[in-house]
């Protein structure tokens, strides 16, 4: 009898310890699937909205005074991609997962750049290029105009360049990064419509 007690407390040990096992799985399981949906939901929607400033941006792109104005809004705010990309390497293919990278590092690219365009940059950049300018003309007068005639010649070439460099456009509204917005603008591959972007978005349990 205490043998047949034995063995039924063993197997019930056996059971229970079986059971708390594939509980503890079950939960551990779901916990890492909700993690990966949250991941994949965060992700979706941080290229949403880079898409819409993407669209934002090709409509102005050719207007420097709006670029001007867009020049501190972020296309890209956040990376979660970079920090959770593993979760999906069973679920992307290789040119999926660098399509999403290269959607990523090119909207980051666009956030180094437009800032150059910010008015307060190019003010302080126009100061920096009159002090240089002024510099040179004292260096001129300096070195070629006599002592007692170097000021009233150096206030004279002083002023007249600051009149031509003051009105000029071209420091407040520089081309060069105008051109790389445009270029880099141009190798963006939007996401949400291609494939990556509807595994993505199915693992989120987005319905579109």
């Amino acid at each position: 009898m205490e043998l047949i007690i034995s063995l039924v407390t063993n197997i019930l040990l056996v059971v229970a310890t079986f059971f708390g096992g594939w509980m503890i799985y079950k939960i551990y399981k779901s916990q890492k699937e909700d993690f990966k949906k949250n991941a994949a939901g965060i992700i979706i929607s941080e290229i949403r909205y880079a898409e819409r400033k993407i669209a934002e941006l090709k409509d102005i792109v050719n207007d420097p005074i709006k670029l001007r104005e867009f020049s501190n809004t972020k296309v890209i705010p956040q990376n979660n991609w970079e920090k959770n990309n593993y979760l999906f390497t069973q679920d992307l293919d290789i040119d999926e997962l660098e399509l999403i990278k290269n959607f990523y590092s090119l909207c980051e690219s666009l956030d180094t750049i437009l800032p150059q365009l910010s008015p307060s940059i190019q003010l302080e950049r126009k100061a920096q290029a009159i002090y240089t300018g002024l510099a040179e003309i004292a260096r001129e007068v300096s070195s070629t105009v006599p002592l007692e005639q170097q000021q009233a010649i150096y206030d004279l070439k002083k002023n007249t360049y600051l009149n031509l460099i003051n009105p000029d456009p071209w420091a407040f509204i520089p081309q060069l990064p105008i051109d790389v917005v445009r270029q880099t603008l141009a190798k963006i591959t939007p996401i949400t419509t291609t494939s990556a972007g509807k595994v993505m978005k199915k693992i989120a349990k987005l319905n579109k």
